[in-house]
């Protein structure tokens, strides 16, 4: 085509890392890039609540923003269908059940001893990522020698074999194209398997407690915030804020976990061991509905359980 050959200069010339890397590997100290979409999105924390009935607008306000933005890709609640029961293994029974279409979730329940017509209180443990079987048993040991009805739950990609890294990154990265997060599809497991327990098993519905380590444990505080039913939350070693977990999209926009910690307000939340300082909002919510009793400390399962909450020993600050 008669058109002239060209000649491309390919020789290169090698550079050290330091030399192609930004500040030439040292980026000033007071660098805010990491966590600059915080400072493009979290409000400013709200002012306290002063009065019962402005926490009750509050409260209102907030789980209607709670519902419509941050949990809005929510599945429909559709009927559930009966949880699949398994072998038995050291006094727990193999349980499954279909979260969502597509989704089974594990579990592993112990029916209590009922007595008479009366039905049974029931203890609901979301197990975290890192527990196996044998550890929540030893967390559980006193409530598994009680007469409760006891559900572990393991929320999808949480059991003994969990999901591979690499599933897992795909699935926090895919899941967000559609409003959801890893943990807020965790939180649905929860609560579909409550409302399971409800439905198709011998528990009291007005005496369930939820119980959960860390990140589990928020789950099941949210969970209770949308099921006005449960009675009592207990938080083992919770994180004090949303950036720690657990991750909901949008949720920073409107609240951090002090705050939503006071969506449980009047009933029962339970710290076992120590009330982080973080909490002392939660605190103030109680004081405000004349509750202050209903938040506290335990060292004993056994005994939120049986409703005894007056432990008298020291919080451990």
């Amino acid at each position: 085509m008669q058109v002239p050959e060209r000649s491309i200069d390919l020789t290169t010339d090698r550079q050290s890392p330091e030399n192609l890397a930004v500040f030439a590997g040292s980026p000033p100290p007071q660098a805010l890039n990491f966590r600059v979409h915080e400072l493009l999105t979290a409000n400013s924390p709200p002012e306290g609540p002063k009065s019962a009935a402005g926490w009750a607008e509050r409260r209102q306000a907030l789980i209607e923003k709670l519902r419509k933005r941050v949990f809005r890709a929510f599945p429909n609640a559709a009927t559930l269908e009966p949880p699949v029961l398994g072998t038995e293994s050291a006094g727990l029974r193999e349980w499954t059940l279909l979260s969502e279409p597509g989704i089974r979730v594990r579990g592993l329940i112990r029916s209590g001893a009922r007595r008479g017509s009366s039905r049974l209180p029931a203890v609901v443990y979301i197990a975290s990522e890192g527990e196996d079987e044998e550890s929540i048993r030893r967390t559980l040991v006193q409530v598994l020698n009680h007469e409760s009805l006891v559900l572990i739950v393991f929320p999808r990609g949480v059991d003994e074999v969990p999901w591979r890294r690499t599933a897992q990154r795909d699935v926090l990265r895919n899941a967000m194209q559609l409003g959801r997060t890893l943990d807020s599809m965790r939180l649905w497991d929860a609560m579909r398997s409550v409302e399971a327990l409800k439905q198709q098993l011998d528990a009291d519905p007005q005496r369930i407690t939820l119980v959960g380590r860390g990140v589990s444990g928020v789950l099941g505080l949210y969970a209770a915030i949308f099921d006005e039913s449960i009675a009592q939350v207990v938080l083992l070693e919770p994180p004090t804020s949303h950036r720690q977990g657990p991750i909901f999209l949008n949720v920073l926009r409107y609240t951090d976990l002090p705050e939503a910690a006071g969506l449980l307000a009047p009933r029962r939340l339970i710290f076992f061991g120590r009330i982080p300082d973080a909490y002392q909002p939660t605190q103030t919510v109680y004081r405000l509905l004349n509750k202050p009793e209903n938040i506290g400390l335990t060292m004993s399962l056994e005994a939120v359980v049986e409703g005894r909450y007056n432990h008298n020993f020291s919080s451990g600050y």
